[in-house]
């Protein structure tokens, strides 16, 4: 009888806000269900990430994606501060990891 192994990776979200979470979610086109102690996601490529007790769970060899999912919060943090205080947020040539943000 065949044993299958799957390998998970366990990574600490320490800080991680819901609301902000959910924007970040909704940006990538992330499917998720959950509340505010469980978060299951669904990404587009059908990986599952799981949310609970501030750790992020996924696959071994997925844990791209939590980074990419990391990215895109801060992006959404940084934008909503943006939008609070008066300055702008724009992408340098359509690049993820580049932005500019001006105040006048």
């Amino acid at each position: 009888m065949p044993c299958y192994l799957e390998q998970q990776v366990t990574v600490s979200l320490p800080h991680t806000d819901h609301e902000i979470l959910q924007q970040a979610l909704t940006q990538l086109g992330w499917n998720f269900e959950g509340d505010q102690d469980r978060l299951v996601i669904r990404t587009s490529g059908r990986e599952v990430i799981t949310i609970a007790n501030h750790e992020a769970t996924v696959r071994g060899g997925q844990e791209h994606l939590i980074e990419t999912l990391s990215m895109t919060c801060a992006q959404t943090i940084l934008r909503t501060a943006a939008q609070e205080f008066g300055w702008t947020f724009e992408t340098v040539n359509e690049q993820e990891q580049e932005f500019v943000m001006e105040h006048y």
